[in-house]
């Protein structure tokens, strides 16, 4: 599963998250994937 989540309240920043049955990934990052940031990595 992919989700990428667009800021609502005007902030620059996104959100992606990345998941299967083995790990979970999220991260946030602007505008073309530039300066990205990892906030969450769970393995199982």
């Amino acid at each position: 599963m992919i989700m990428q989540l667009k800021p609502e309240f005007g902030g620059d920043r996104c959100f992606g998250i990345l998941a299967n049955m083995d790990f979970m990934l999220e991260c946030t990052y602007e505008k073309d994937g530039k300066n990205t940031e990892l906030l969450i990595y769970k393995k199982r």
